[in-house]
């Protein structure tokens, strides 16, 4: 999906999720590629959108039922908006909930991003096993400050640690972002 053919799919959930019973506003929060290019920071493709939160949480289902019936309008894969990427959560700087940016509101639904900073932070995390995250990174352009803000989440994440995992691949990324013209 481009952007815009994403948006098109979000509203389209929004617009499945208002034909229901629930009531209220739902936030999504979307995290990975979907996020930047929601956020205008990527132009690229994406084959899915990445959940990395609900709110309120319990609203999931009703959200994935939405998005199974918009997959079949739009001839997308079902599982195209998943919440796959909730597990690597922890991961993110804190504070990354309050930094969210707004999208749109399609309905109740209110679509997010990860802030600039944070979808950085986490792409730097996930960078050493995705080569995608490293394309993604050089095309962002991070700033000396952005990249000091992802080096103080690794070392965040370092001390938190409790197998002692070390990010030397992590690291090395950053330098070469440093590095880069």
């Amino acid at each position: 999906m481009k952007p815009n053919q994403l948006a098109e799919a979000l509203a389209a959930v929004g617009e499945a999720v208002e034909s229901t019973d629930l009531t209220g506003a739902i936030r999504l929060l979307i995290a990975g590629g979907s996020a930047g290019l929601l956020g205008g920071m990527l132009d690229r493709v994406t084959g899915d959108c990445d959940v990395i939160g609900t709110e309120p949480n319990d609203q999931w289902p009703a959200i994935e039922k939405a998005a199974q019936k918009v997959a079949i309008r739009f001839g997308l894969p079902e599982r195209w908006l998943n919440q796959d990427c909730r597990s690597f959560a922890y991961c993110l700087p804190p504070g990354w909930e309050s930094r969210c940016a707004a999208f749109d509101r399609f309905g109740p639904l209110e679509v997010c991003t990860l802030s600039r900073i944070d979808l950085i932070a986490s792409k730097v995390v996930s960078s050493a096993k995705r080569p995608q995250d490293i394309e993604d990174l050089k095309a962002i352009r991070p700033s000396p400050s952005e990249l000091d803000f992802a080096e103080d989440n690794l070392d965040r994440l370092e001390r938190e640690s409790l197998d002692g995992k070390i990010y030397e691949i992590e690291r090395t990324i950053l330098k070469s972002l440093r590095e880069s013209p």
